[in-house]
């Protein structure tokens, strides 16, 4: 099974929770993904890569997986959040989503996806844009995979998301 088929795999059948987590613009793809994974029913968070360290990692359970996104695969709060997770017996899934599969990051992880772009592909070869989009085109797979994979209706979604524009088109706000 391929990578990408495994991630959606460990996503769709978690029984526990689903943490997204990331530091700089690697946030914002990170935190759409637990909300649409909310949208669809999953118990899902986002979590600033910089609070794991001061609390937060108390709250992780053997049964919950985290998704990292790290451009570079070697964001310091992540990879020393990995790391410590490691060292836990039992331990969740953890994932993460990095250009380098063979990054800190990466090594670190139980499942990696080359997801990213090369310094020369950004905006003054440092500013994150192309690895952005990477990341968001990677969100939007993975929750049309486990969409498909949980058999998730459109009613389904409307129960969920009953308010704004979208619960007016389902006929539910």
């Amino acid at each position: 099974r391929s990578q990408f088929d495994a991630i959606v795999h460990a996503l769709s059948r978690c029984e526990g929770d689903i943490f997204t987590t990331a530091l700089g613009k690697s946030a914002a793809p990170a935190t759409r993904l637990a909300a649409s994974l909310r949208s669809i029913g999953l118990r899902a968070h986002w979590v600033h890569a910089a609070e794991w360290a001061h609390g937060d990692i108390g709250v992780l359970r053997e049964d919950d997986v985290v998704l990292s996104f790290s451009n570079s695969g070697r964001t310091q709060e992540l990879v020393g959040l990995f790391a410590a997770l490691r060292l836990r017996a039992p331990a969740p899934t953890t994932i993460a989503l990095t250009r380098d599969c063979t990054s800190p990051l990466g090594r670190h992880s139980c499942l990696t996806f080359p997801c990213g772009a090369l310094p020369h592909a950004e905006i003054l070869t440092a500013m994150p844009s192309a690895s952005v989009i990477a990341q968001e085109s990677f969100v939007n797979a993975i929750v049309a995979q486990i969409v498909s994979k949980r058999q998730i209706t459109t009613e389904d979604f409307r129960r969920n998301h009953p308010g704004g524009a979208i619960g007016e088109r389902q006929g539910g706000g």
